[in-house]
């Protein structure tokens, strides 16, 4: 199988990288072979996944002829590069280089180089640099801007404390007047009635007999004076 084929299959992703995942566009290190892996005596990486602005991705592995792998027919010993469409589903895998040491190859629609800086068979480690120039320490990591120093956060203002509201004077009870006993009357002797002399009876006027008086006279009729005769003449 070659590298894309085995990351889709998902056997190695303890021992995978992929480029831009963390942000990071560079890397070097030791890369082992399937043996190695298979063994267990592994440090480095197996697989090395470079995404592009293009259609396709770039798969990196060094292709170690050697215990399971021992019967492979092409680019035995040398760092194999691939590509396929991206993604994760089925696609045809086409094989583009085959690196030996100093060997380098510039990844399409990329600024990168993967460059070849060594290979050691007696310890199965091929030593890889994948960077703008492909140059051993050229994948040191940028130093990050300085971090500005934080802004004194200032203490908060104590909230103010409410003065208590003083509890109200209660006026001292009013004693009660201890009640007045009442003196028990007195019982007065009631005087036994004294009997008055009885109110003698009126004695009675004499109406007195009524005086006659003497009779009134009849009036006496006044004569009316005859007419005097019409015209009466006047002196001059």
């Amino acid at each position: 199988f070659n590298g894309a084929k085995m990351w889709q299959l998902g056997w190695y992703t303890d021992k995978e990288v992929a480029l831009g995942a963390d942000g990071n566009n560079c890397w070097e290190g030791e890369m082992k072979g399937l043996s190695s892996y298979a063994n267990g005596s592994i440090n480095g990486i197996v697989l090395l996944k470079i995404p592009t602005a293009g259609t396709d991705d770039f798969y990196v592995n060094f292709n170690r002829k050697s215990g399971i792998n021992a019967g492979t027919q092409e680019g035995g010993n040398q760092v194999l590069i691939t590509k396929r469409l991206s993604g994760t589903g089925y696609a045809t895998s086409s094989l583009m280089s085959k690196l030996s040491a100093s060997g380098s190859y510039s990844i399409p629609d990329t600024s990168l180089v993967v460059k070849v800086q060594s290979i050691n068979l007696s310890t199965n480690v091929a030593t890889i640099t994948v960077s703008a120039s492909g140059e051993v320490g050229s994948c040191a990591p940028a130093t990050p801007p300085p971090t500005p120093p934080p802004t004194p956060t200032p203490p908060p203002t104590p909230a103010p404390t409410p003065s208590p509201t003083p509890s109200p004077t209660m006026p001292p009870p009013t004693p009660t007047p201890p009640p007045t006993p009442t003196p028990p009357p007195t019982l007065a002797k009631t005087p036994k009635p004294t009997t008055a002399p009885s109110t003698p009876a009126p004695t009675p006027s004499p109406t007195p007999s009524p005086t006659n008086l003497p009779p009134t006279p009849s009036p006496t009729p006044a004569p009316t004076p005859g007419p005097t005769p019409s015209p009466t003449t006047l002196p001059p």
